[in-house]
């Protein structure tokens, strides 16, 4: 641990400033000291976000429980009659400046892990039961454990948008976190385990911007901490940590990570194409067209109350010279079949590859490195399966194969058959055929067997069965569940919101926290809304484009305001939420001579006409998802384009003049990507990288343009409702 300044006298505090680069926060914690003048006990704890420049102050008190927050959102929580006996206590939220009180309830539950809190704070008080003194790193561990746990007891308790200021904090991993610190500490081991000299290397190239800074409260408070490298380190714990010789020096890492499978699998490739795969067996995930790197996942099912559910299971990797896999149940790790304690930080393998395990407080990242520097990142936690996540070197580019696709920079022909024959993310495309065809064949399995096992034993060639149907007020349950473990982006959020309601298991909603924390490179481009005007229900919402609110009888639009040229490209990510009465209507691509006017939802009792219903001079495309007797609709799952030429557009079946309903599920709350070509008077359109509908037309002759084009995207609610999300939209002249 580097101090960032040691005042001398015995009624003086101490401070020191961290930075934490995994959950992207700074610190900075002061508190008392003994007769040595050492820290002793942690007074406040001031937490930086610096994603976001927010913040947040604990007072904590001598038992380390924290008597009060205040918030950068102006809003202080006070703690009051908190009682281990019976594991409640009174949360009162107020206006810092006015000292209003928005909220406030007694006898509020504490989460369980409280009571084992209580319990080992009772133990660490016990003369002799304290190894040695604590350092600065495990009291400001253990502070900031403390508070999440308070803080997260009352945002669960509070709920709606008050919450949702601190939302990030994970509840139950904190105040387990809390506890598994105590226990440390009290057997003379530092609080969160033993350091790496990576993380030594990166605290020493941020000590001299730390000193610089010299601990304000202040700055802090107004965001202006230097960002900091370096990871809190040990002082006197550091010494007792039995590293070896360490591990050697790294190469040079890939940027970023290349791709990552997480969850009930939720994959992102390498080039940013995501979909969800649920075979059952083992596959090729990775696959090298010019060496021997090969990644081989076992995909089954460890919830036995849903067979639909899918995790990863198990992981082989081809390292270059050695065969390195791990199993989820039992935690088996193998080098060349043969099993490997799990105790361990560094193992070298042939040719300059090795494993490395990093432990924090949540979980363990073991890393396998190929002898060629590609790592394959091993996300091992109490849940019952893995996730992984690849840093690919530039090598790889359009040299490999496989469920993580070809690496080519473009996203859109990441589904593909060994013979390279592309396929659809569709059910009916991806099982059988597209599943068979990476399957592994017994011979050139990478895996480990048990006596009488093989690869058949983990294959079931029946699974996955269609998607089902959801339970709203279930569904709604998992989506707080993972919000309150501070997953609040897309696209982890859905996968979250799905993979916890599939479980029945709200920790796994950790998968999502991890891939969060872990993944910088997946997130969808920033929406410029300089160049986009709203109208009717739609709003900005969570970096975000709503186009309607989950509410019966409401349309909304968003309009790009500038005009395209007559030859242009646009692409758009879009998700339909889930609903619990059928959901309606969908959305439409609208090609039109002028912004028109905002259109409410003229039809009460009616369907909303997808948004854009009269608009002259118009061309929209529709990705509807409710079947309108009305309109003729002949499916509650099409593409179709609509024009009346220079006239008012319609819905109707008169205004078709394309149509097509073999495309994947719209309504099924995973995100799709669509693209729309216009060239040479022809209408291409891609959903999920597969062309759909393609329509000669030529649009300045029918439509009466003059100087280009505009382009909206509309959607609208009928008795049925859902809510309409746009992630990302981009458009480009051709």
């Amino acid at each position: 641990m580097f101090f960032i300044t040691d005042i001398v006298g015995a009624n003086k505090y101490i401070g020191f400033i961290v930075n934490d680069p995994l959950d992207k926060k700074q610190y900075a914690a002061f508190g008392s000291k003994n007769e040595e003048g050492q820290m002793d006990s942690i007074k406040f704890i001031m937490e930086n976000y610096t994603e976001n420049e927010g913040w947040l102050s604990h007072e904590l008190d001598e038992n380390f429980i924290p008597k009060e927050t205040t918030t950068s959102t102006g809003h202080t929580i006070e703690y009051r009659d908190i009682d281990a006996g019976s594991g409640t206590g009174t949360i009162r939220v107020k206006e810092t400046a006015n000292g209003k009180v928005l909220w406030e309830k007694s006898g509020l539950p504490l989460p369980d892990n409280f009571y084992d809190l209580a319990d080992k704070i009772e133990e660490y008080r016990k003369d002799g039961k304290y190894g040695k003194h604590p350092t600065k790193a495990d009291l400001l561990y253990l502070g900031s454990n403390m508070a999440g746990c308070f803080i997260g007891a009352a945002g669960i308790g509070m709920g709606g948008p008050v919450a949702a200021l601190w939302g990030a904090y994970n509840t139950y991993q904190s105040c387990k976190g809390a506890v598994g610190a105590l226990s440390n500490m009290m057997d003379g081991n530092p609080a969160f385990g033993c350091m790496s000299a990576e993380d030594h290397a990166n605290a020493l190239s941020s000590f001299g911007e730390a000193y610089k800074f010299g601990g304000s409260l202040g700055g802090m408070a107004k965001g202006s901490l230097p960002t900091l490298v370096g990871y809190a380190l040990q002082s006197a714990g550091q010494g007792d940590c039995d590293n070896g010789d360490g591990p050697p020096p790294l190469p040079e890492l890939p940027p970023r990570d290349a791709g990552v499978s997480w969850g009930d699998p939720h994959l992102i490739t390498p080039d940013g194409f995501t979909y969800d795969f649920h075979g059952v067996g083992e596959f090729i995930a990775v696959k090298s067209l010019t060496d021997n790197f090969e990644v081989q996942i076992r995909l089954g099912n460890p919830y036995v109350s849903n067979p639909q559910t899918t995790y990863n299971m198990g992981i082989a990797v081809h390292t270059g010279q050695d065969v390195v896999s791990y199993v989820a149940e039992g935690k088996k790790l193998r080098i060349n079949n043969s099993e490997q304690s799990l105790q361990f930080t560094h193992m070298p393998l042939n040719g300059n590859a090795f494993i490395k395990k990093e432990t924090t407080s949540a979980f363990d990242r073991i890393i396998i490195q190929h002898t060629s520097g590609d790592q394959v990142i091993l996300i091992v936690s109490g849940l019952p399966y893995l996730d992984y996540h690849l840093r690919l070197t530039d090598l790889r580019k359009q040299k490999i194969q496989g469920l993580m696709g070809n690496y080519d920079g473009d996203p859109n022909n990441d589904l593909f058959l060994p013979n390279g024959e592309k396929v659809e993310k569709k059910h009916e495309s991806l099982y059988p055929k597209f599943a068979d065809s990476w399957r592994i064949e017994q011979s050139k399995s990478l895996f480990y067997y048990e006596p009488g096992k093989n690869t058949e034993s983990y294959t079931r060639k029946d699974l996955p069965q269609k998607t089902v149907a959801f339970d709203m007020e279930k569904y709604t349950r998992a989506e707080q569940v993972c919000k309150s473990a501070g997953v609040q982006e897309e696209p982890f959020l859905s996968g979250c919101i799905v993979d916890v309601y599939t479980s029945n298991d709200p920790a796994v909603a950790q998968s999502a926290v991890h891939a969060l924390q872990s993944v910088d490179n997946i997130n969808f481009p920033p929406l410029n809304m300089s160049d986009i005007t709203l109208q009717s229900d739609a709003a900005f919402v969570d970096n975000s484009i709503r186009l309607t609110r989950n509410l019966s009888y409401l349309a909304g639009q968003a309009y790009h305001k500038n005009p395209v040229s007559e030859n242009f490209e646009t692409s758009f990510t879009f998700r339909f939420g889930l609903s619990a009465n059928g959901g309606a209507d969908g959305l439409a691509l609208v090609i039109a001579k002028q912004i028109p006017a905002a259109i409410e939802n003229a039809y009460p009792g009616r369907n909303g006409k997808l948004g854009y219903n009269g608009v002259p001079a118009s061309l929209a495309i529709e990705f509807d998802s409710n079947l309108d007797f009305n309109d003729e609709d002949e499916s509650t799952n099409h593409i179709a384009i609509h024009t009346n030429g220079k006239e008012a557009n319609g819905t109707g079946k008169p205004y078709r003049i394309a149509f097509n309903k073999n495309i994947p599920l719209l309504e099924d709350g995973l995100f799709h990507t669509v693209k729309v070509q216009y060239k040479n008077k022809n209408i291409k359109v891609w959903l999920d990288a597969a062309l759909v509908i393609e329509k000669q037309i030529d649009l300045k002759a029918v439509l009466g343009l003059e100087g280009g084009c505009y382009l909206g995207l509309t959607a609208s609610t009928s008795s049925s409702s859902q809510a309409h999300y746009i992630h990302s939209w981009e458009i480009k002249a051709l």
